[in-house]
């Protein structure tokens, strides 16, 4: 069952990816760097404050309901909490405005498409963090169907008006207003498939519960909101928000590997604390081994080679001026390939409720990130702009990923793998080498190194018996859609 959930949720994830990255490349490419950077911008505002819109209540109720079976008075307490918090959200963000415009005097903030594109990201965050009331519910029960579909044709919409509307010559603010216009359409949707949800009473006894999961949740959540966000403000006060939008198309382009680890994260977390509560210990275990596994051996060899051709790949799709970019996105997609490498031993120590300990990491990995972006980035400093930031990301990554994998081996006591960290090292070792073959002006050589780059890494991984038999049977069943379209009939069926 976990198998479909996870089919379902990347492979939905997938599809609206492919519009997300047509909308990102038509909207760069006809919008320029400019529009990009104001919605980057006015999103990144927002978001910061996205934190007090759950203030940690919703990785709470994951928690609780995950451990018992009468989840009624549950979903109440957490509904009227989630509406408290999502008005706190709106009061706090609104007077934030004011005050930079008001008192700190960054009149930028009060220019008219600046403006709007706020406000209208206020009005996203502040109805989405209503919608979810329900998704919360549905993600904590891992219902994967109800959590995708409606998100899948909302986003897709969205996506297909904003092409539609960058072509019609419309700016960053229609494209904002896209994004609210389908939101508000879904909720109502959402709440149709929360319908067989019974409410209960509110129990101000729950609240001890909440607070005493949520409290270091709320540090956790405020710190990785500006942690994901940080870099993006402070590079467009410190460069504008052109260098911002050239920054930012290095992250649409690694959209499919950030998706990759949304989706897993969504799923893991939940099934952690599930596990955890059966004290499956094993079974934890046995599902980061083979997650590592299959990073490593499977999607690995073609972040390599988006790296190889990361300067083709930025021209062809974004154009001459966005050159800059081929500089950036090889530091942001290693980036995020370490993030979701690390995403297991994140989730399990959320599901154990290291909250404290994951509270003060967040804390000190914000500083530093703030601190390498100023160093690398600031025209005080190395005044790198965008490859400054790149390189911040890359660094706390790194530093997060050797954090958490000694939590998860005191945990676990998971064993290294030396057959993955030899396959790792060999697929690096074989990108240096195909990197000074691309140096070689060869016939056809952006055809036969990446064919021969990854002919050479699989079969290596056979006859060292990484991939085996049971792999291959267990990918080619990923191809048998008969069982995940059972699960999303019984799933939707259970309304």
């Amino acid at each position: 069952m976990l198998k479909q959930k996870f089919l379902l949720t990347y492979g939905i994830e997938s599809i609206s990816l492919l519009f997300g990255i047509a909308s990102g490349i038509i909207v760069a490419r006809i919008g320029g760097p400019d529009v990009v950077g104001t919605l980057a911008f006015g999103m990144s505002f927002v978001a910061v404050f996205q934190f007090i819109t759950d203030l940690g209540i919703g990785t709470a109720h994951q928690k609780l309901i995950t451990s018992t079976d009468d989840i009624k008075d549950y979903v109440t307490t957490f509904a009227i909490l989630k509406i408290i918090t999502s008005f706190l959200f709106l009061s706090v963000i609104v007077v934030y405005y004011y005050f930079q415009v008001n008192f700190l005097g960054n009149h930028d903030l009060n220019k008219p498409e600046i403006k709007a594109v706020i406000f209208i990201y206020i009005a996203i965050y502040f109805l989405d963090s209503l919608n979810y009331i329900f998704r919360t519910n549905f993600i904590a029960r891992t219902e994967r169907a109800k959590v995708e579909i409606p998100s899948f044709f909302q986003t897709t919409l969205d996506k297909l008006t904003r092409i539609i509307l960058i072509l019609l010559g419309f700016g960053a603010i229609a494209l904002a207003t896209s994004s609210l216009f389908y939101l508000i359409i879904i909720i109502p949707v959402n709440y149709f498939l929360f319908r067989n949800y019974k409410f209960g009473k509110f129990r101000k006894d729950f609240i001890k519960s909440y607070v005493s999961i949520s409290i270091p949740v709320i540090i956790i959540t405020f710190t990785q909101q500006w942690t994901d966000n940080i870099d993006r403000i402070l590079l467009r006060e410190l460069h504008g928000t052109y260098e911002l939008g050239l920054y930012m198309a290095a992250f649409s382009l690694s959209a499919p590997v950030k998706l990759l680890g949304s989706s897993i994260g969504s799923i893991l977390f939940p099934s952690f604390s599930s596990l955890l509560f059966q004290n499956e210990i094993s079974k934890i275990s046995a599902l980061i081994t083979k997650y590592r596994k299959y990073l490593v051996t499977v999607f690995l060899p073609f972040i390599i080679l988006m790296i190889l051709f990361s300067t083709q790949i930025v021209l062809f799709l974004f154009g001459e001026k966005y050159a800059s970019t081929s500089i950036y996105f090889p530091f942001i997609i290693t980036t995020l390939f370490i993030y979701i490498y690390t995403l297991p031993y994140l989730n399990l120590a959320f599901a154990k409720g290291m909250f404290k300990q994951i509270a003060v990491i967040s804390v000190i990995i914000l500083i530093i990130q703030t601190g390498l972006i100023y160093v690398l980035s600031g025209k005080t400093g190395l005044n790198l702009k965008g490859l400054g930031a790149s390189i911040a990301l890359l660094m706390t990554n790194i530093l997060l990923f050797i954090i958490y994998n000694e939590i998860t081996k005191k945990t676990l006591g998971i064993k290294r793998d030396k057959k993955i960290y030899f396959i790792l090292t060999f697929q690096i070792i074989l990108g240096f080498l195909a990197m000074m073959v691309l140096r070689i002006d060869l016939m056809f050589q952006y055809f036969i190194v990446p064919v021969v780059f990854l002919a050479i890494i699989f079969f290596v991984e056979w006859n060292t018996r990484i991939i085996t038999k049971d792999d291959l049977n267990f990918f080619l069943s990923l191809i048998n859609i008969r069982p995940l379209f059972k699960y999303i009939k019984d799933e939707m069926n259970n309304l």
